[in-house]
């Protein structure tokens, strides 16, 4: 009884002291930046007055209650409300954190203190809980925890996506170390980490036979790849293997790079729609993230760690990994509400595919119907049980192209902005993935050139069939891209001075303008600018012109379905580096001349090692190309360029003798 007594007198003490020295305790309050501060302060400055020492806790603890005590005369400001949500928020404390943030928020800010003074600003309040959220987000048996957070924390709208973003920006904190280059002092790091270099190589190069490994999962995998055609390159096919354990399994797989063990995950995260993160749970969390064209696995991430191991070093290597774990950062904390239902959620997810939201036509074929395709060949496109389909299918629709797909899974995602497609796949328990590929097999270009016929028109076919009267009949590409990328700077005299040579040396010749295409399932801003920037340079060609010209077709702003009935028409083509090749040379497997600046060009082969056709490309030699003097820089550097036309027309003289040959050897 007599310690009880003493206890409470203790407290009274405290609380008389705090009571008289108000002012004193608000400067305290004040100048204090973290919580161990505070509370040495105060029990720093009650030991010098009182003599006597006193409980940490128990001191900060009267504190408080001093301010919430209604029945005290007491100065209340902005700083002083922040420094209590800090604190609270330091001892987690959600609820009463939230309650402080609020009346922090109603006060203007505080007159200028004293330069040496430090104060807790609602700024600093709210960084706090961006830690607060990311760290609880990637603790291992932490789901009460999370309940309690979404439960009690309360910040209204003042969790504003732009702050956040430029928080874990400015913080800049994560230590990239590359797996193919590793020094002796990161693998020091790892092996302090206790993260194996064996086991990340393994996440590189998982396979589907791995997923028979791991446990607790009804949708088991017995992995065959016979469907898969001679030319399919194995290592593409090392590359998106784990695809296939999504679609077979429902789960990701990946060997974890601290047990050794086979752990799965069914937790996707997307940041952008570029890139996805799956999130593993073993001895800790970890990351895997996902992206390249192909959507291929790109590194390995140890939030706990700030360590990001990139282990696949092909291009785009110009890809900013701290970044995108910015990114991702930035993206669980703004939906942190939807991230923690999604994370602790012990209903099962739909297995869900995304395609048709790429903006680049190129890329949509080679990386994106190719993964379905995989997926269709080895039936394994059944076991998805929904595909959200973005306005972008520029072959047609979906369905069309893939008659294997039950039409009742199919789901259009109606917004054309990107932004909330992260948010929409947490908000519906999605585990979401992008099928993706780099090889173009033979029968699904053969499926888009078919059904591209089929909805032709008859006028339109007859004028198609007439084009054939004429020899050569070439393809010139006019290049109009949205990005500014690659531009042919004197593309306009260069074309009506190939057309003007043509006209004397082939009078029989005929060409096909080709520009950007319309979509036939949505009308697209971007390319409606892009037809009329390329349909203005075909009118000041043909003002170029002589009259006696040979003749010319021009398909600029044609239906897609159009303008690959005459691609497969052509003789051959004339195109920039770039997309132009797809619906040209990709979709129909002839002959191609392309141009570039040099950087491009050293990245074209002169036999296409991503197409089963293999359709031969003659790239037009460098001496007859240079560097533009611009600033403008594309992904890859500097890449406006000059040409000379004469070098594209010795390609094209060459190209025509061999085609002349070959006709009459047959």
């Amino acid at each position: 009884m007599k310690d009880e007594t003493k206890s409470w007198d203790k407290k009274l003490d405290i609380e008389k002291y705090l009571i008289s020295h108000k002012n004193k305790l608000e400067e305290i309050l004040l100048i204090i930046n973290e919580l161990h501060e505070k509370t040495c302060l105060i029990i720093s400055s009650l030991e010098k007055t009182q003599g006597d020492s006193f409980d940490k806790e128990e001191n900060f603890d009267c504190g408080i209650q001093y301010y919430q005590n209604p029945r005290q005369n007491k100065p209340i400001n902005q700083s002083i409300c922040s420094a209590l949500c800090y604190v609270q928020l330091e001892r987690n404390n959600f609820k009463e954190a939230s309650a402080y943030f609020h009346q922090a928020s109603l006060f203007k800010s505080s007159c200028k203190q004293p330069e040496e003074s430090k104060h807790i600003t609602l700024e600093e309040c709210q960084n706090k809980v961006y830690d607060l959220l990311w760290k609880n987000l990637n603790c291992v048996n932490n789901n009460d925890n999370l309940e309690r957070i979404k439960n009690n924390l309360d910040f209204g709208n003042f969790l504003e996506n732009n702050n956040v973003k430029t928080y874990f920006a400015a913080l800049n904190s994560c230590k990239v170390i590359e797996l193919h280059k590793l020094t002796q002092e990161e693998a020091e790091l790892l092996r302090r980490s206790q993260v194996s270099i064996e086991y990340l190589e393994s996440i590189k190069n998982d396979h589907l036979e791995n997923s028979s490994k791991s446990t607790n999962n009804p949708r088991t995998s017995s992995y065959e790849n016979d469907y898969l055609t001679v030319s399919y390159p194995t290592e593409i096919k090392d590359e998106v293997v784990f695809q296939d354990i999504i679609a077979e399994t429902g789960y990701m797989h990946a060997t974890c790079p601290f047990t050794g063990k086979i752990v799965q995950s069914n937790q996707s995260f997307f940041s952008r729609y570029w890139t996805s993160w799956y999130r593993f749970v073993s001895r800790d969390v970890f990351y895997v993230l996902v992206c390249q064209g192909w959507s291929g696995k790109r590194c390995v991430y140890f939030p706990n760690l700030e360590i990001i191991i990139l282990i696949h070093n092909k291009p785009p290597i110009s890809l900013n990994l701290t970044e995108e774990v910015n990114r991702l950062k930035s993206f669980l904390v703004n939906n942190w509400r939807q991230a923690i239902d999604y994370i602790t959620c012990k209903e099962n997810k739909q297995t869900v595919a995304l395609t048709a939201f790429n903006p680049q036509m190129g890329h949509y074929l080679w990386n994106e119907l190719t993964g379905i395709k995989r997926l269709c060949d080895s039936g394994r496109i059944k076991n998805i049980d929904k595909f959200i389909i973005g306005h972008l299918q520029y072959f047609g629709s979906i369905q069309e192209t893939f008659s294997e797909i039950d039409p009742s899974k199919i789901a259009k995602y109606g917004k054309k902005e990107l932004t909330n497609l992260g948010k929409f796949i947490l908000e519906n328990n999605y585990f979401a993935f992008k099928p993706g590929d780099r090889f173009i097999p033979e029968k699904l270009v053969e499926r888009i050139r078919q059904i591209s016929v089929q909805k032709c028109s008859e006028s339109f076919l007859q004028e198609v069939e007439e084009s054939k009267q004429y020899f050569p009949l070439i393809w010139i590409n006019i290049r109009a891209g949205h990005s500014g990328h690659r531009e042919w700077v004197g593309e306009v005299d260069g074309i009506a001075n190939i057309i003007r040579q043509l006209t004397l040396d082939y009078p029989n010749a005929a060409v096909v303008f080709d520009g950007a295409s319309r979509i036939e399932t949505t009308s697209f801003e971007r390319d409606e600018k892009m037809i009329q920037v390329a349909r203005d340079k075909a009118k000041q060609i043909l003002d170029l012109l002589p009259e006696n010209h040979i003749k010319i077709y021009n398909t600029i702003g044609s239906i897609m379905y159009e303008s690959i009935v005459w691609a497969s028409t052509v003789n051959f083509y004339a195109i920039t580096a770039g997309s132009g090749a797809c619906k040209a040379s990709w979709v129909t497997g002839k002959p191609c001349i392309t141009y570039g600046p040099h950087h491009m060009m050293e990245l074209v082969k002169t036999t296409s090692l991503t197409v089963e056709s293999k359709p031969l490309i003659r790239k037009v030699p460098n001496e007859f190309i240079t560097e533009a003097p611009t600033n403008h820089k594309g992904p890859y550097g500097y890449d406006w360029f000059y040409c000379d036309w004469k070098g594209i027309y010795q390609e094209m003289v060459q190209l025509i003798e061999e085609i002349k040959h070959k006709k009459a050897v047959v």
